[in-house]
């Protein structure tokens, strides 16, 4: 607590390091939301939920309202993903207030995300034109479009406890920051190389400079195979981390995100 306090407290102070000047970041917010900015391009992951369940993170309070705002290092951001309509992840409310007060805002959602907004009461027509809605079952071949010159990959991938959470509709993103870095989002993303082996050249045509996937990839070597041999991502940063960083994942050395704020570079200094 103390120390996320400490988070809370200095970051009007800590913005600088969200844009170092040897290149873009990624700056973790709580849960599995992310921001990523490079060569003037701004994209969050997972940003609007309004509460995390069991033993994970929300957002800061203070943190929370700048992106809401729009101040810095919210301001002028681009797009916003959401992986899955899980209220960790998600609150249409939310995502509504949000857009309402960034105007300049384009979303990206799964069709159950997408139908929550429409079904919400504080729902405004105009937004649709915002919205891309990424409806896909499993299996479905994956899609491909830009928002200006950010280039976007998105494949239904089973959440984590596929059988009992079959009918999520859980997307995996890749986003090139137009001349920037290439990053992946995984979501609540199974664990299973089964599911990934149908794209795996999809995945090979771009190596993603860094990804980020939940803490149970790390620590069986299952997990790590997949971000390697079939995800081509060259640095990935666990998230989802619960609040009590479990102690596998301490011993395994792996990078995580695990305190509101941190950052990590996306290119490596040359």
């Amino acid at each position: 607590m103390k120390k996320l306090l400490a988070v809370i407290l200095s970051f009007g102070i800590s913005t600088a390091a969200a844009h170092p000047p040897d290149g873009g970041a990624a700056t973790y917010l709580a849960n599995e939301a992310v921001m990523v900015s490079d060569h003037g391009k701004k994209i969050l992951f997972d940003p609007l939920f309004d509460l995390a369940s069991g033993p994970y993170l929300n957002v800061p309070p203070e943190m929370r309202a700048a992106m809401m705002s729009g101040a810095a290092p919210f301001d002028h951001v681009d797009a916003v993903f959401i992986s899955h309509a899980h209220d960790d992840h998600f609150s249409a409310d939310a995502v509504i207030d949000y857009l309402l007060a960034n105007e300049n805002v384009q979303l990206i959602a799964p069709g159950q995300a997408a139908h929550a907004l429409y079904a919400a009461e504080a729902w405004d027509e105009a937004l649709a034109a915002r919205l891309t809605v990424v409806d896909l079952a499993q299996g479905d071949a994956p899609m491909r479009f830009t928002l200006g010159d950010i280039e976007i990959f998105a494949v239904r991938i089973p959440h984590s406890g596929q059988r009992s959470r079959a009918t999520v509709q859980n997307i995996v993103y890749r986003v090139t920051l137009g001349e920037g870095a290439t990053v992946m989002h995984l979501g609540d993303a199974d664990k299973i190389a089964a599911d990934f082996a149908p794209y795996k050249d999809d995945f090979a045509a771009r190596a993603s400079d860094m990804g980020f996937p939940p803490f149970w990839f790390f620590g069986d070597g299952t997990g790590e195979a997949i971000l390697k041999d079939q995800l081509y991502i060259n640095h990935p940063v666990g998230i989802h981390v619960p609040a009590n960083v479990p102690g596998f994942l301490i011993e395994t050395g792996a990078d995580y995100f695990s305190t509101p704020g941190e950052t990590r570079p996306l290119h490596k200094p040359q």
